[in-house]
């Protein structure tokens, strides 16, 4: 495994509690906590990873506050904003940016003060343009990475993401909870990092598909990214039971089906 420490991506994936530790830190910060039930709509946005990213959050949001939420690329809410947000109602956004200068994320925020649809939060591991936008903001430095892949960041986001929705919904309890994850991700990483290298290093597995519900799905579809961009491997997300309706063709003996539960 030391060989291993010569690649960035490797440092950051064992290294990335230390930001999720970090993130927590940050969300507890905030004094003047926004209140879930000032918006009737919450819109999560970002590019790729973080749009990702934003539906486990918009997910999760909905979930703990019972107010809608959706999530959508940055580049829809620019582009196509008339699907997206709904005139004569109170709405926050929350952009999602790992270098806080994603094109598509800047300019969708801006439009979106520039009309005064609401109040922004941004989270990101930078303090760069988007962060100057946002009415509250949300920086891991700790989450920065060398790599372009985005594992260390992504990870800190969320964890940030989740700590901010369990504080809309006014669940402290669950912010408590969240004290022990770095040391159970610490423990899980240790315990499983020989598996995931036999896996890896099984050259066989030409298909990989990744399933979630629920708040999962949209870390489903960042994990199917991740085998794509750091392996080229043909890789696809599914809401579980969405699988049965016609991709469960495609398994054969070379393919590896995983599945995210709680």
């Amino acid at each position: 495994m030391t060989s291993l420490q010569q690649y960035a991506t490797y440092r950051e994936i064992k290294s990335q509690t230390e930001a999720w530790r970090q993130a927590l830190v940050e969300v507890a910060r905030i004094k003047s906590m926004l209140n879930a039930a000032d918006y009737e709509q919450v819109i999560f946005t970002g590019c790729g990873s973080t749009y990702y990213l934003s539906l486990a959050a918009a997910a999760l949001y909905q979930e703990l506050t019972g107010r809608t939420a959706r999530a959508v690329p940055a580049s829809e809410l620019l582009l196509n904003p008339k699907t997206v947000v709904r005139d004569g109602i109170p709405q926050l956004l929350v952009a999602i940016s790992r270098s806080g200068t994603t094109s598509e994320t800047v300019k969708a925020t801006e439009k979106f003060k520039e009309e005064k649809r609401g109040e922004v939060v941004v989270i990101s591991n930078y303090d760069e343009i988007l962060s100057r936008l946002a009415d509250v903001s949300i920086v891991i430095d700790k989450g920065r990475e060398e790599s372009v892949a985005q594992t260390r960041s992504f990870a800190s986001m969320f964890v940030a993401a989740s700590a901010f929705c369990a504080r809309m919904a006014g669940r402290e309890d669950l912010v408590q909870s969240m004290g022990r994850l770095s040391d159970v991700g610490d423990l899980i990483i240790s315990r499983y990092e020989m598996w995931a290298k036999e896996i890896g290093e099984n050259l066989s597995f030409d298909r990989f598909y990744f399933l979630g519900s629920g708040i999962r799905y949209g870390l489903a579809c960042e994990a199917n990214l991740k085998m794509k961009e750091m392996t080229l491997t043909h890789s696809e997300p599914f809401h579980f039971l969405e699988f049965r309706h016609g991709p469960m063709s495609m398994v054969n003996q070379d393919t590896v089906v995983v599945g995210m539960l709680s």
